[in-house]
């Protein structure tokens, strides 16, 4: 009885139905590729992270890290792990006529762990391939740092 009077008043009001329907719809649409969307975007970004950072996980801070904090984070580690120290100051970069504040990085051998290095002269260096240039007393710098100096 209740699905006929329910039938009954669809054919009835049919343009209202079908707004409601259409409603309905792209709601539902709406939601789905929204979803979907967050799905690729966060798989995205956890595959490209690994390249950002060099490394799985990373300790930072401004101030030098105490012994006894670097043994207690080494302790919650799997026992194979590899590390190496990577170590950022800012500082005056004097060119020909100008000087600039440039972040200046200094990494050890074995950095970074994911990704590679991209060099104007040297194209793309992955994994080892990188070592041999590590041993000259060269600087690497932005095409942009460059350009400003």
């Amino acid at each position: 009885m209740i699905i006929k009077i329910a039938l009954l008043q669809l054919k009835r009001n049919w343009k209202y139905s079908s707004l409601i329907v259409s409603n309905l719809f792209i709601g539902m649409l709406s939601f789905v590729l929204l979803v979907s969307i967050k799905d690729s975007v966060l798989e995205s970004v956890y595959e490209s992270s690994k390249n950002y950072l060099g490394a799985d996980i990373s300790l930072y801070s401004r101030q030098k890290i105490d012994e006894i904090h670097l043994k207690k984070t080494e302790e919650l580690l799997p026992s194979n792990f590899k590390k190496t120290q990577l170590k950022e100051m800012y500082t005056m970069v004097k060119g020909d006529q100008k000087s600039r504040l440039c972040l200046l990085v200094a990494f050890e051998m074995g950095y970074p762990f994911y990704g590679d290095f991209k060099l104007q002269n040297k194209g793309v260096l992955k994994g080892e391939s990188y070592k041999s240039i590590l041993n000259e007393d060269k600087v690497w710098v932005y095409p942009e740092v460059l350009k400003q100096l």
